[in-house]
């Protein structure tokens, strides 16, 4: 499985698969065609839906989880279910009703041994297993957490039943399996498969990033502990020079890599073209402009248009708090707060 994604809390364990789901084969006819006259329910040949109660021609557009049109759910067999012997997996990406075989979910899977339950899934350190489907933790087993999400051929996501990852810390990184680091999980820190890219370096994932960095901005960062000033790692520069949104995470937060380009002028702009000047922790600096106007929602100074400012999570147009008239402001006599020691103040509009 290759991870992704975790700089955030919410995140999961990402299987991405390079081919179709294994040992998943259609039942065909005597001329090599695909059988698909029998019905869900082995009788008629019809499709097997139920007509519902409502009058309405067929299912919802997501009905326990699965497409509207698909042919079975894992998760509702008492409305489309598969008949005996059979059982609801992927195929192609599709949900349909193939034979099952003899593997319980956790053992190894290929097209000869075919799966009880579920779907054979191809993992990084396991090889091909048979994994449960879930829609929610509450769907697997106490040992086992919703975390493998699998990509199919048409964009969809599929989750299913994983290991739960061990607990630990991220400052000790006291995973006790070879090549594992300690990554954020939810709720608590996790171990998984660790990365080798060193502070600064670009990364997608955090686990990109050798343990004891995660990938904020881009970027791989050292963590820091901006409550304690014990064992904890200490930063170079500053803790937090980011907070990095870890919603939850009080006591975790990344080391800022201190920014060596030349300040720029807030009131002024005199960044060169696609930039703007935004107050950063190392003072004003040029960085990409960004694209929200003043008075819409922001979540960081660098998301706002040139010459404004992120203030109560909203941008505000820049002005200058020594003048007596602000005519960057909806009213010029509007009042104009100072940012700090940055020369520049906001419309406090």
């Amino acid at each position: 499985m290759r991870l992704m994604n975790l700089a955030s809390r919410g995140s999961l364990l990402t299987a991405l698969l390079a081919t179709a789901f294994i040992g998943c084969t259609s039942d065909s006819s005597s001329d090599g065609s695909t059988d698909t006259t029998a019905g869900i329910d082995g009788e008629d040949g019809s499709d097997g839906q139920d007509v519902p109660a409502d009058g309405t021609d067929g299912p919802s557009d997501d009905l326990c989880g699965v497409p509207a049109d698909a042919v079975c759910s894992p998760f509702c067999t008492d409305t489309r279910g598969c008949p005996d012997g059979d059982v609801c997996t992927l195929n192609g990406g599709a949900y349909q009703c193939l034979d099952a075989g003899p593997q319980a979910f956790g053992k190894p899977c290929n097209s000869e041994a075919l799966c009880a339950a579920g779907a054979c899934i191809s993992t990084d350190t396991d090889g091909n297993r048979c994994l449960g489907f879930c829609r929610a933790d509450d769907d697997c087993p106490e040992t086992e957490a919703c975390n493998v999400t699998v990509k199919v051929e048409s964009g969809d996501e599929v989750r299913f039943c994983g290991v739960k990852p061990k607990a630990c810390s991220m400052f000790l990184q006291d995973c006790s399996e070879e090549g594992q680091g300690c990554y954020l999980g939810d709720p608590d820190p996790v171990c998984i498969k660790a990365g080798d890219k060193e502070t600064g370096a670009a990364c997608t994932s955090s686990n990109d990033c050798s343990p004891g960095r995660l990938c904020i901005d881009d970027k791989c960062l050292e963590v820091c502990n901006p409550r304690t000033n014990g064992a904890d790692p200490k930063c170079d520069f500053k803790c937090p020079g980011r907070q990095a949104n870890l919603t939850g995470y009080t006591d975790i937060a990344v080391c800022t890599i201190k920014d060596e380009t030349p300040p720029c002028d807030l009131l002024a702009q005199d960044c060169d073209a696609g930039k703007a000047c935004y107050q950063t922790v190392d003072g004003p600096r040029c960085r990409d402009a960004g694209t929200t106007p003043a008075g819409q929602e922001c979540g960081s100074n660098e998301d706002c248009v040139p010459s404004t400012a992120c203030v109560a999570t909203r941008c505000k147009p820049l002005c200058d708090p020594k003048a007596a008239l602000h005519p960057q402001c909806n009213d010029a006599t509007t009042n104009c707060p100072a940012l700090g020691s940055s020369g520049a103040g906001y419309c406090d509009q």
